[in-house]
């Protein structure tokens, strides 16, 4: 059964709006063309009207969330994503700005102007995946496509906020992120790539743990980003080298068919979404 949950009896007086929330889990695997034995656990949220929090709820369209259809196939994960990005920009760039209080006046000065250029930029739908490849050196693989104008201009500001990030210290730890431009050509626009490096001392990491982890997931090489700018899209991946950033392009411009497995799953789910996330729990499991 539906469980209601009336936000009155946590905030104080926000309760009457409503907003749906559902999961879904099956023992088939995501877009198998017949669905099998499901669960399913459905949530609705209640916030006053007129309350900021209704507000909020308001302002964020909804979309198809079909450029989730188009990314390469046979993946661990995908989500698409319909919002206010204004908000979840400032939110990520908070979280960003924290790592900075070690830095020079001159670097926080470059990362505030970056971010409020980055408010001056148009959003749309955002689509991503995540995979694994257990045999490679650096097993985490991921890519994004952001529909964006002008995504020249967020070039500009990545390359901003790169050098305002340029070395961060604190105790135990420095991180050291560093960008190549141009590494590559893909339909006769330029790749970027980034290369983020984290060091502990015996202090933050005693037992060498985070250094394991780093190792297992990003390889000898650290977390290395590639971006692609298109003339109204933003692509990115980590992990996989030039060839995943090859591989999303391709996927993403091609004129054939694409997954046949998510476009099944994203059609049994609700036509208009802020959020839709698919992730194939039994081979992330195995």
């Amino acid at each position: 059964q539906p469980r209601l949950v009336d936000l009155d009896r946590v905030a104080a007086g926000r309760g009457r709006v409503r907003f749906p929330l559902w999961i879904e889990f099956e023992q088939a695997p995501i877009g198998a063309l017949e669905p099998g034995p499901r669960d399913r656990v459905e949530d609705r949220l209640q916030v006053g009207e007129g309350t900021e929090t209704a507000k909020f709820f308001a302002k964020q369209p909804t979309g198809e969330l079909s450029l989730i259809n188009r990314l390469p196939a046979n993946k661990l994960a995908y989500f698409g994503l319909k919002a206010d990005m204004a908000g979840m920009v400032d939110w990520s760039m908070n979280m960003t700005k924290s790592m900075l209080a070690n830095s020079t006046d001159d670097q926080k000065a470059q990362f505030d102007a970056a971010v409020k250029d980055m408010h001056t930029l148009k959003w749309s739908e955002l689509a991503g995946y995540f995979d694994l490849d257990a045999s490679a050196a650096g097993a985490m693989r991921a890519g994004s496509v952001s529909e964006i104008t002008p995504a020249n201009r967020l070039r500009e500001i990545s390359h901003s906020m790169v050098k305002a990030m340029g070395e961060i210290q604190s105790i135990g730890f420095k991180q050291t992120t560093t960008l190549e431009k141009a590494v590559a050509k893909i339909d006769g626009l330029e790749v970027d790539r980034t290369t983020m490096k984290q060091e502990f001392d015996g202090t933050a990491d005693p037992l060498g743990i985070q250094k394991k982890i780093q190792l297992l997931l990003f390889g000898e090489a650290g977390m290395q980003q590639h971006m692609l700018y298109q003339p109204t899209r933003a692509l990115q991946t980590f992990g996989g080298g030039i060839e995943e950033m090859k591989s999303l392009a391709a996927t993403l411009n091609s004129t054939t068919s694409k997954d046949e497995a998510v476009a099944a799953a994203r059609k049994r789910y609700v036509e208009k979404a802020n959020l839709i996330g698919l992730i194939d729990i039994a081979r992330l499991a195995a």
